[in-house]
């Protein structure tokens, strides 16, 4: 299961309104705990783009690991394009 159960509701109803973005970065924030207390990670474009979740996920994943991101990880847009493309 994913969070407790008044996340899932949560999610479920920001999907259930039409709110995917929303739903997405909750989502986001309860399968990766204390992501808001990481500065070195972006999370701008989680609710935005598969691409975007899917990068800040790895970045987390690396920085709780005691890993460094590369720098282009951390420079995901918005749109789940890197800075460079």
């Amino acid at each position: 299961h994913i969070g407790t159960p008044g996340d899932r509701d949560e999610i479920v109803n920001l999907k259930r309104g039409g709110h995917f973005n929303l739903a997405c970065q909750k989502h986001f924030k309860v399968t990766h705990p204390n992501v808001e207390s990481i500065r070195e990670l972006n999370t701008g474009g989680v609710g935005d783009h598969p691409n975007a979740w899917y990068a800040a996920s790895v970045a987390y994943n690396k920085l709780k690991s005691g890993n460094s991101v590369k720098k282009e990880d951390k420079e995901e847009s918005k749109d789940g394009k890197k800075s460079d493309e």
